[in-house]
């Protein structure tokens, strides 16, 4: 379990990167490759992030898939998204706790950056691409343990 968690979030980093990627490429579209060796830094550290920021509510999730040997792809699926809303809130309460959270704003300068619900769908996606990960690493045995 520890291992496919570890992957999931790692697979989560990976898809906000690709998510990411357009905004940091030049006018003609061409990826700066010379960023391109940050990502093998950048992704592991992000998908550290993602991991502590989603740990109570995957701990949750996969506690009930356990319990109750959910198997199939599709329930994971779903409670990654559920978990990563539950991450998204965990965030959100963090930068409410902030005074000055004007470092953190879109690009037109109104919202907080994770206020857009751009931001919300990326993470939420990111959450189900990381729970489909897990349910290859781990989850397809979910509760054999029980029996």
């Amino acid at each position: 379990m520890v291992v496919g968690y570890g992957c999931a979030a790692l697979a989560a980093s990976l898809f906000l990167h690709v998510v990411a990627w357009p905004a940091i490429s030049d006018d003609m579209g061409e990826p700066p490759w010379s960023l391109m060796g940050g990502i093998f830094f950048s992704v592991p550290l992000m998908g550290i992030l993602i991991g502590g920021f989603a740990f109570f509510p995957a701990l949750v999730v996969l506690a009930l898939a356990e319990y109750f040997r959910l198997r199939d792809w599709l329930s994971y699926a779903i409670a990654g998204g559920i978990a990563a809303l539950g991450a998204y809130g965990i965030l959100w309460q963090g930068m409410a706790t902030f005074q000055d959270v004007d470092m953190a704003v879109s690009g037109d300068g109104q919202l907080p950056l994770a206020a857009e619900p751009a931001a919300l769908a990326w993470g939420v996606t990111a959450g189900i691409v990381g729970a489909l990960v897990y349910w290859l690493v781990a989850g397809r045995s979910a509760g054999r343990w029980l029996e």
